[in-house]
């Protein structure tokens, strides 16, 4: 689709790489969907870091996919981290204690 020079002077195909890398980020918004979130997440992430591995190589530049990787771990372990804390924070289990009493009939 469109070519580049890399860094010898010769032009290189890229549309696979754009291809990939543009459903990658189309999928990433759909990962906000209740349940198939994850999988939508998972697969966008796939997609990007196949583009980007495939793209660095292409280009001869392999610190562009080192500086992706890890922003992508730095990011994928910050959003364990943030999920994790949800589920050990003092209101969630407030909030269960709250709804488990109500449904039970003990607070009305």
């Amino acid at each position: 689709m469109e070519e580049r020079n890399n860094s010898s002077g010769n032009k290189v195909n890229i549309s696979t790489q754009k291809m990939l890398g543009g459903i990658g980020l189309l999928i990433s918004p759909l990962s906000a969907i209740p349940f198939l979130g994850v999988i939508f997440w998972i697969a966008s992430g796939i997609l990007l870091l196949v583009s980007f591995n495939q793209l660095s190589k292409t280009l001869n530049k392999p610190d562009m996919f080192k500086k992706f990787l890890t922003g992508f771990i730095i990011g994928f372990v910050s959003y364990i981290c943030a999920l994790c804390s949800r589920f050990y924070s003092p209101c969630f289990h407030v909030d269960t204690c709250l709804h488990n009493f109500y449904y039970s009939g003990l607070l009305l």
